[in-house]
């Protein structure tokens, strides 16, 4: 049986919850490209706890064996192409792959093709699925018990057979946080790991999923479609609803390039015959006609496309999974701002991600996704090329950068002008025609990209930002945007607020005490929100000599630790539960921590818990009235300790960290107040 081949769904499937999936050690993740070091991190004690490295590789092939398909993913992105549509049950097939990655997560397609729905409950980034579904259930009834899958972010997987009907994936639809993973879509499954945190099986569900209720399959029933009068053909893009469009915008394009009227509507009527149906010749010639009107300039106005709708069926389809340029940082597509007070480095960070989007090279957070990158310069422009260079000597790629495809501006641009913004338009799409649309489009600094306008309007700031989003949208790039803070506030950017509410993902970009440049993400629409990260300037040597006869110099920025404290605040209730009941899990049931041979990143205590007995704990001084309550309330405690590093963790085993969290002073004095007399036991003892 060959990739994409995949077997029949058994009747009364059982998820392969087996005793390597209960007892499995969550060890040091390695990248899936790098060779996977067995028995490092083990607890030698018990043969029976097997590395996650070991246990992926054999968790593929036994789902596999059950007719559900798989395929291997780096976090939650799959590896082989065709993502998901390459899942398959061939063993060998399987066994392949995860001997070229061995720690690669396990990715399961949902709907008819396994047999399986899965209700993906959220509470991470503000989200709050538990609270979305208590009521969905309030209002149409408790949903049955079934397998259920604890993710890492402290969300779950719910598993339901498939009804026999299409189920649409969604996205929210049925509430915030609240996501239905059916036809088109995919799940991670146990025993994969996101940042050395495990999915896992809730211990107390059941084997065999349930049948979904039928509440939840008439929210989640695809309508039927819409039949027309004549369906289009296999080369056939248009359809009644978007034909005017589609033509009216290729007449704009064509007349941008001065064309005339005539080849105008020549080229119209050749493209009229891909629409189904096509329009009247009449109503062609008219749209030529109007278009043909106006002069390059004035056609070449901030808009550059007719307005349109789009079903809301077209809406719904399932998404392609969350991607990024720059890991954690930009999606593709997006519209970005980094700002900072002058001298922070903002300009530094633009051209740290624009080499290394244009050269391919890994940034601090991973693999960049690479393409041709355009960088409006609007001031600078005689150190940018020293700042380049100096970028290429850290890295080692003088000769990558020579000839990676990343474009600088001679010049700054005014995008309040109309005809300045048509000629930065003309200019990127012939550079698009040789080179292929760019992935990001950089505009430093807002301020000397604006043109005869103010940054403190409203309807200035909308003109500039709907002319940045007539970037993103005509070539599909990502666009950020440098600008400066607030004068008075300097965790905002400078200028109108409307700023702000536009973009996708802002970063600020601010010099601490001792020159340190922290980066923080004050805004992700699309995405987690990243950590904060520290820089520090670092003084790069050139090879070419001044007027002196010495060699110039520019600077890069250069990664360093965090150092600046957190602001102290009172712990809130939840997390002080959280503390008390792993301490009294180490006071009565602590034992040696877990074995390495790796230098630990912060050292364990003498004692440590096991999540387990945790859990248990916890469960018992929890007030909530049944179980599920008590279990949604654990995993939020568990991920917002992990979030403010108050615990750290490796292999299920947990203890506290107060040298790491500065925000609760409290916390080293619970720590020390604790009678933690008890003998240490050996692990698993």
């Amino acid at each position: 049986m060959g990739v994409g081949q995949t077997k029949k769904k058994p009747t009364g499937l059982r998820v392969p919850r087996r005793a390597w999936m209960e007892n499995m050690r969550v060890s040091s993740v390695q990248p899936v490209d790098e060779p996977v070091s067995k028995g490092d991190g083990c607890l030698n004690p018990d043969p029976s706890y097997i590395e996650v490295s070991e246990a992926k590789p054999e968790a593929a092939l036994d789902y596999a064996k059950l007719g559900l398909p798989v395929f291997p993913c780096k976090g939650k992105r799959p590896l082989v192409e065709y993502g998901f549509k390459a899942a398959t049950t061939d063993p060998e097939t399987i066994s392949g792959w995860w001997k070229k990655w061995p720690n690669a997560n396990i990715g399961m397609p949902t709907g008819e093709v396994s047999g399986i729905v899965g209700l993906d409950v959220d509470v991470k980034n503000g989200l709050d699925g538990d609270e979305e579904l208590s009521k969905l259930q309030k209002q149409y009834g408790a949903l049955p018990d079934t397998p259920q899958v604890l993710t890492p972010s402290g969300g779950m997987h719910f598993w339901f057979q498939y009804p026999g009907t299409p189920v649409k994936s969604t996205s929210g639809e049925l509430g915030k946080g609240i996501d239905i993973r059916g036809d088109g879509g995919y799940l991670i499954v146990p025993p994969s790991t996101i940042k050395q945190q495990a999915y896992e099986w809730e211990a107390s569900s059941p084997d065999f999923p349930s049948s979904m209720p039928d509440w939840l399959v008439s929210l989640t029933r695809k309508p039927e479609p819409i039949t027309t009068q004549s369906s289009p053909s296999s080369d056939s893009l248009y359809v009644e609803g978007n034909r005017n469009a589609h033509l009216a915008s290729l007449a704009g394009s064509m007349r941008r390039r001065d064309m005339s009227a005539d080849a105008i509507k020549n080229a119209l009527l050749v493209e009229n015959k891909r629409c189904v149906p096509p329009l009247s010749e009449t109503e062609v010639k008219r749209i030529a006609s109007s278009v043909a009107r106006y002069t390059p300039e004035q056609e070449s106005s901030l808009t550059l496309s007719a307005f349109t709708f789009s079903p809301v069926s077209d809406l719904l389809v399932t998404p392609e999974p969350l991607s990024y340029l720059i890991p954690e940082y930009l999606t593709p597509g997006c519209l970005g701002l980094i700002f900072g007070d002058p001298a922070a480095g903002k300009s530094l960070l633009a051209l740290d991600w624009a080499a290394s989007i244009a050269t391919g090279k890994d940034w601090l957070t991973g693999t960049v996704k690479p393409g041709p990158v355009i960088y409006i310069a609007g001031e600078g422009h005689f150190g940018i090329k020293r700042r380049l260079k100096a970028w290429a000597i850290k890295h080692g790629l003088e000769s990558e950068l020579a000839e990676a495809q990343l474009f600088l501006s001679d010049t700054g641009a005014a995008f309040l002008d109309a005809s300045s913004f048509v000629q930065v338009l003309d200019a990127i799409t012939q550079l698009a025609s040789q080179y292929g649309d760019p992935s990001a489009i950089i505009i430093d600094t807002l301020h000397r990209n604006l043109g005869p306008g103010d940054e403190n309007s409203a309807s200035d700031i909308a003109t500039f930002i709907n002319a940045a989003d007539r970037l993103r949208e005509f070539f599909g790039s990502s666009v950020v945007i440098v600008h400066h803070s607030g004068h008075t506030g300097k965790d905002r950017s400078r200028g109108s607020s409307s700023i702000r509410a536009a973009m996708d993902a802002e970063f600020q970009l601010e010099v601490r005490a001792g020159g340190e440049r922290v980066l923080t993400c004050q805004k992700m629409k699309d995405g987690p929100t990243p950590q904060q990260r520290a820089f520090e300037l670092e003084e790069i040597e050139l090879p070419w000599p001044t007027e002196a006869g010495d060699l110039e110099t520019s600077v890069v920025l250069s990664t360093t630790n965090l150092t600046t404290a957190c602001k102290a605040r009172k712990m809130p209730g939840s997390i002080k539960l959280g503390v008390e009941t792993l301490l009294e899990a180490i006071r009565a049931k602590g034992v040696l921590p877990p074995e390495s041979k790796r230098p630990w990143e912060v050292p364990p205590p003498d004692r440590v818990a096991h999540l387990s007995d945790w859990r248990e704990a916890f469960y018992e001084k929890h007030t909530g009235d049944n179980h599920a309550t008590k279990r949604q309330a654990f995993r939020r405690v568990r991920s917002d300790m992990q979030k403010s590093q108050v615990i750290f963790v490796i292999n299920d085993f947990y203890w506290l960290t107060p040298e790491r969290c500065q925000q609760w002073p409290e916390l080293a004095g619970m720590l020390i107040a604790t009678d933690l007399s008890r003998p240490v036991v050996e692990p698993w003892k």
